[in-house]
């Protein structure tokens, strides 16, 4: 009895993954009886003309030209139909956009939706973060290397997919500084890290979690020997960021290339010498070995009056450096909870405390000696599973020369307490009132996206210079985003959940004579 059951390179199936440039072998699996042969390509990527080599005989061929899916039809004695789907994976995702008519993904059984998903979830990243670049792995490298750009490969070389991305090497301790220098985030494929593997660098800022024995907010992140993230320096001492965030045994880290300088190695013979709590420096200048500077030589070298900086937390008391005439402040108010929701939905994240940058007091004229700080002990709490919406973040307040200053707090996100659309969870507002005078900036909790039980986003929670909001969290992910900087919103809920917790206020403070 003829059938019409496609071949694809030898082998009955209805979906294959295929190599850009390689040539597709199609047949039909004949059962006898089969007289006349129709093959048509019915969707292909957008801006690509690609043909069969025939359309009416049993064995055609076709070469895909971009990255993209392809859905090819036969048509067997004029009335027996079946379609397949070939794909070429996009080489910075490794995923695929279905074809245009496909309601379920061929090759999978959970929905052609996820495929993009996945992809709108890394088009989201890559765009928030202008500093995660896509190279190429020399080999086996494991996420959380410093690493430096060196190179360049053509990757899809001679297709209308064709792009460029910089080779890596690990940045050794020994190294030079280079302005290249990142951190290796992941692989395109998560695990599959190997030779000529696409990676994920990101070149600054915030950067992940790393594991530590104490680590403290403002401690030095230095680069090992095995060219790691490390709170103690390896054989060269180069500084390569500082802790933004620390809790059970981790810290959150930013790159930052300029709190390292460079060194030459016989420099460093003569820090071994060096007094507790000292700073070497060139006193006489020209090519002298460094000296321990007295206080008075490291103001002078500073511009002759910075007394110090302090990270305030919490709540406390203390009294000014003495002669202390100006300080410099950034204040944030504690941030908002994201918005909590029911099965099918996910909630919208929740602002981030306001950031107040002020500063008081005149050169030379000496400021009244103590100063006090008040910062809330959490976040707004993230709503109720039952779709409640995010609790306001509390104030922070900063007091100098008598006069207290303060920093509002961050809206809580709206929550979804129905099985209502998805993305009708809007951005949180910023907390009502107004903070004291001076600079002041928020960042806006992200609106909910997707559609309702299948897929979406939480709304990202809303961060500020001193700290980012909590991530968005997709939908069977897990149940909200609680993790972030100073004053960070939490993001929404989602699946049934509550909201995330946002995050508790903080103050950078600097002292001037």
């Amino acid at each position: 009895m003829p059938t019409a059951q496609i071949k694809i390179n030898g082998t009955d199936a209805r979906f294959a993954t295929v190599t850009i440039g390689v040539a597709v072998n199609l047949s039909n699996h004949d059962t006898g009886g089969e007289t006349t042969y129709s093959w048509s390509i019915v969707d292909q990527p957008e801006g690509t003309g690609d043909s069969l080599s025939s359309t009416s005989v049993r064995d055609v061929a076709f070469t895909p030209t971009k990255e993209g899916s392809y859905e090819l039809q036969l048509t067997v004695n004029s009335l027996l139909i079946q379609t397949a789907v070939v794909a070429v994976l996009d080489a910075r995702t490794h995923e695929r956009v279905p074809a245009a008519t496909e309601t379920v993904e061929a090759g999978s059984s959970q929905g052609w939706a996820l495929a993009v998903k996945r992809i709108l979830n890394r088009t989201l990243h890559a765009s928030v973060d202008a500093n995660l670049v896509v190279a190429v792995s020399p080999g086996s490298i494991g996420a959380g290397t410093i690493v430096s750009l060196t190179g360049v490969s053509t990757i899809n070389s001679g297709t209308q997919a064709s792009f460029k991305a910089p080779g890596i090497v690990a940045a050794l301790g020994t190294a030079a500084h280079s302005n290249a220098l990142g951190v290796l985030i992941d692989g395109v494929v998560p695990g599959s890290i190997g030779a000529g593997a696409l990676v994920l660098v990101r070149m600054f800022g915030l950067v992940p979690t790393s594991a530590s024995g104490s680590p403290s907010v403002g401690a030095t992140v230095f680069l090992s020997n095995t060219a790691t993230p490390a709170l103690t320096p390896g054989t060269v001492s180069r500084a390569i960021g500082y802790v933004v965030a620390a809790s059970g045994g981790s810290y959150q880290w930013v790159v930052d290339g300029g709190v390292d300088a460079e060194l030459a190695a016989a420099a460093f013979s003569s820090f071994s010498t060096m007094a507790a709590t000292s700073i070497k420096a060139n006193i006489t200048g020209s090519t002298a070995a460094g000296a321990d500077a007295t206080p008075a030589q490291i103001r002078t070298m500073l511009g002759g009056n910075y007394l110090g900086r302090l990270i305030l937390t919490g709540s406390g008391s203390s009294t000014l450096p003495a002669g202390t005439s100006v300080v410099r402040f950034l204040l944030i108010g504690q941030g908002g909870g994201g918005g909590g929701a029911v099965a099918a939905a996910v909630g919208a994240g929740g602002s981030s405390g306001a950031l107040l940058n002020r500063e008081v007091g005149t050169p030379g004229v000496p400021l009244s000696s103590s100063f006090s700080w008040a910062m809330g002990s959490a976040g707004g709490g993230g709503g109720s599973a039952a779709g409640g919406n995010g609790a306001a973040g509390s104030d922070s307040t900063f007091t100098v020369n008598s006069t207290t200053f303060t920093a509002k707090g961050g809206g809580g996100g709206i929550g979804v307490p129905s099985g209502a659309a998805i993305n009708s969870a809007i951005s949180a507002a910023p907390a009502a009132g107004t903070s004291s005078g001076g600079y002041v900036s928020f960042g806006y909790g992200g609106s909910a996206f997707g559609d309702p039980g299948v897929t979406g986003f939480t709304g990202q929670g809303g961060g500020t210079e001193l700290g980012a909001g909590g991530a968005p969290v997709t939908v069977g992910a897990g149940k909200n985003g609680d993790t972030g900087g100073f004053g960070g919103g939490g993001s929404g809920g989602q699946g049934g959940n509550v909201g995330g917790n946002g995050q508790v206020g903080g103050c950078v403070a600097e002292f001037w004579s």
